[in-house]
């Protein structure tokens, strides 16, 4: 059953940290998801890191004043920094371990054969961001933040889907959950 809802819910974080699978369980819990239709966003080979769609859209502080009921991404330090004081926001801050993020990071641009030197600044440069990001979300006057831990979804997807249930107020149909694939582990990046 889908709750009728003015919040508007954003999903923050940095990126490869499950911010795209965060916008399709969102999705399936009732909540449309503002985002461009052009699934990939022109990026090449996109389909074979993100075969669902990033759910971006351009410009999304610019979009956030008419989200409410909807959820949008506001990923990457810059857009948080953009989120207004006013409002009514649920956020869903994914977070992800540092190092998988950036083997994934690193893999999607098609770095080949990175030293472990070149995985450890980027997992320490997503791990400052990320750090930055929580501590505006958190310090918004109207929002309630849930971190949505994107292993422990993938090891429990049951658990992720109760906890986005209580954070939204609606349900999610297992059912669809499984045909969809909303966790789908065959997706999972590390290399």
């Amino acid at each position: 059953m889908t709750t009728p809802t003015h919040d508007t819910f954003l999903v923050c974080g940095t990126v490869r940290s499950g911010s795209s699978m965060s916008m399709r369980i969102l999705e399936a819990s009732g909540i449309p998801a503002i985002h461009d239709k052009r699934k990939h966003l022109g990026r090449p080979r996109a389909r074979e890191h993100n075969p669902n769609g990033y759910y971006e859209t351009s410009n999304p502080a610019a979009k956030i004043s008419h989200a409410a009921g909807h959820c949008l991404k506001m990923l990457r330090l810059p857009n948080a920094e953009k989120i207004p004081k006013d409002g009514r926001y649920k956020i869903l801050l994914t977070k992800r371990d540092t190092m998988e993020s950036g083997r994934s990071w690193l893999k999607m641009m098609e770095i080949q054969n990175p030293t472990e030197a070149a995985v450890l600044g980027i997992a320490k440069k997503f791990s400052t961001n990320w750090q930055k990001i929580h501590d505006i979300v958190t310090a918004l006057p109207n929002a309630e933040v849930l971190i949505f831990d994107y292993n422990k979804a993938q090891a429990d997807p049951e658990k992720a889907f109760q906890l986005i249930e209580e954070f939204t107020g609606n349900k999610i149909c297992r059912e669809l959950a499984k045909q969809k694939k909303l966790i789908d582990k065959s997706l999972y990046r590390s290399m």
